[in-house]
């Protein structure tokens, strides 16, 4: 990643530029307009007040910060995506590590840094790796939970009341804040009329998605073998996980069934975002 160092004071170019503008304005906005964290805002308003709806704006807002620091809000930007991309990278190394060894550990560290996904979206002011990272991040802290206290989180199925109920108040210290700020976010568009960023099809169209056969081609045919991750790392995991005597850990198999869940609940858009 120390290579992607010199590029941080480049201008924003190439295919993505405007979806790094979008967050960047947001983030302006958030300095100059001094609004709260949950109304996010935009430029292209009219005669109304810009507030529009879209994913948690937390990186949004540490752009603001920046910018009303005095700093360069671009390179501010980057630089802190780039930051969370190795504290991704250095907690799945500490997740793989405890459960694959040190020599899986390090490859895996090296093939997340290098993957193209996270080499090109490790320096940009989108929140893809962002996201990422502070998912791993949550993975790493449960483990550790785990760890510490297995009266209440058992990693194995739980077989008290206990740990039944400890696991069902974390799905749902999970899954609440998501589902709230998702409504907040659709009352948002609604109220100002603007859908600067997209937050979802309806259920219609969702079903739709899910049932063309295009669909399960990117899913399962293109995607993993062209821009998820280099294609002969995709056909050693795939392998692995197929091989009778392959254990994956549950730390992989849980989120494994989380993204293909995601993918199924959204429909076509979801393979276009991880």
């Amino acid at each position: 990643m120390a290579l992607l160092v010199p590029t941080l004071a480049q201008q924003l170019v190439g295919c993505e530029s405007w979806r790094e503008s979008d967050v960047l304005i947001v983030g302006r906005s958030f300095c100059r307009e001094h609004t709260p964290l949950w109304l996010p805002r935009v430029d292209a308003r009219g005669e109304g007040t810009g507030i529009t709806g879209m994913e948690f704006p937390l990186v949004n807002w540490v752009q603001g910060k920046v910018l009303c620091a005095g700093d360069d809000q671009v390179v501010g930007a980057q630089l802190l995506t780039l930051i969370r991309a190795l504290v991704g990278a250095t907690c799945l190394w500490a997740l793989a590590r405890d459960a694959l060894g040190r020599r899986a550990a390090l490859l895996g560290q090296c093939t997340f840094l290098l993957s193209p996904l996270v080499f090109y979206y490790g320096r940009s002011t989108m929140p893809d790796v962002p996201a990422l990272c502070f998912g791993l991040l949550g993975l790493f802290l449960l483990r550790r939970a785990l760890a510490l206290d297995r009266s209440a989180f058992e990693s194995c199925r739980p077989r008290s009341v206990l740990a039944f109920a400890g696991w069902i108040a974390w799905l749902t210290a999970v899954l609440t804040p998501s589902l709230v700020w998702y409504a907040h976010a659709r009352r948002l568009q609604e109220q100002g009329g603007l859908n600067t960023f997209n937050l979802a099809r309806s259920g219609d169209e969702m079903f739709a998605d899910v049932m063309r056969l295009h669909f399960y081609k990117l899913l399962l045919v293109q995607h993993p073998f062209d821009v998820y991750a280099f294609p002969a790392v995709t056909a050693l995991a795939m392998g692995y996980a197929l091989w009778p005597r392959g254990r994956l850990p549950r730390w992989v198999i849980g989120p494994g069934l989380g993204v293909l869940a995601y993918f199924l609940l959204l429909g076509y858009p979801a393979v276009h975002h991880v």
